[in-house]
């Protein structure tokens, strides 16, 4: 059977108090003349007693309280953590719902691109017979030059454009959490289709050129974020402090994202951002030769 710390608490004192009085015994007890058991007990055997049991009583109230308070916080901590896996179950199955319906949305958009090239491939084939048939007397024949124009139809809505989110209303698209914190937060939008398996690397450099400096490296992404088209994602990564002492920083942002859920097609992404890590402030972005870029940093 389990005893709790207060009560435990309660009998380490007694054990202490009966301790105490047996070692002074002799002091606080008198046995030299019958009396009641009680009127036995000298006046400082009297004042030690009390003092212990008033001793002991406040200190098992005080544990007893305690233990009242932890209960309760482990109550609530329990109830948050059954809150917390439940919305988070609800999450996941909101996310695989939302990664279903982007599959579903993206084969439907290949199975009208697939029947807008055959319809516009029959009708044009007709038109090219019939109309060959027509001249056949002529010794004259229409050669088929659009069908190759017609075979490289692409549909818009089939090539995402990963990219900074817009400055809206005196917002940056890349900031620091707060003035001084080490979590450094970027957004990104996806243009006309949705972006999957982002995977980015931001490489932090003071100089870029030659003699390039670079001095940290950090992850955005971990090949299963995706962004929805019209809908800012924030990623988000942990630098080193001693970043926040600069002015201006170079950000790289160097990796890829695919424009579909399959990852059969990979699109390279490249962006350069001025960064004030000292004062929080987005300056703007730079252009860099990605052969360079690479040729620094050994990046096959």
């Amino acid at each position: 059977m389990d005893i709790s710390d207060a009560n435990l608490g309660l009998l380490i004192s007694l054990a202490v108090m009966l301790i105490a009085v047996v070692s002074v015994w002799r002091d606080v007890y008198d046995n030299s003349r019958p009396k009641a058991f009680f009127k036995r007990f000298t006046r400082v055997g009297k004042v030690l007693l009390i003092t212990s049991f008033v001793f002991i009583a406040v200190n098992y109230f005080k544990d007893t309280h305690t233990e009242q308070k932890v209960l309760l916080v482990d109550i609530a901590k329990n109830k948050s953590d059954s809150a917390s896996q439940a919305l988070g179950k609800k999450l996941t199955a909101s996310q695989e719902e939302l990664k279903a319906f982007q599959n579903a949305l993206y084969q439907l958009q290949i199975s009208v691109r697939e029947t807008v090239l055959k319809r516009v491939d029959s009708s044009y084939n007709r038109s090219i017979k019939a109309s060959n048939e027509a001249l056949a007397k002529y010794h004259i024949k229409i050669i088929d030059s659009l069908h190759t124009v017609v075979g490289t139809l692409k549909l818009n809505a089939n090539n995402p454009q990963l990219a900074l989110a817009p400055v809206t209303q005196g917002r940056q698209p890349i900031f620091l959490e707060k003035d001084g914190s080490d979590t450094l937060k970027i957004q990104f939008i996806s243009a006309n289709n949705t972006a999957y398996h982002i995977r980015l690397t931001a490489y932090f450099f003071l100089q870029i050129g030659e003699n390039s400096q670079l001095l940290e490296k950090e992850a955005y992404g971990d090949g299963q974020s995706f962004i929805n088209t019209g809908l800012t994602r924030t990623l988000t990564s942990t630098i080193q402090r001693d970043l926040l002492l600069y002015p201006q920083i170079k950000i790289v942002l160097y990796g890829s994202f695919s424009k579909d859920p399959y990852e059969k097609e990979i699109i390279p992404y490249l962006e350069v951002i001025d960064f004030n890590f000292r004062d929080n402030k987005f300056l703007g972005k730079s252009e860099i030769d990605v052969k360079k870029f690479k040729t620094w940093l050994s990046i096959q």
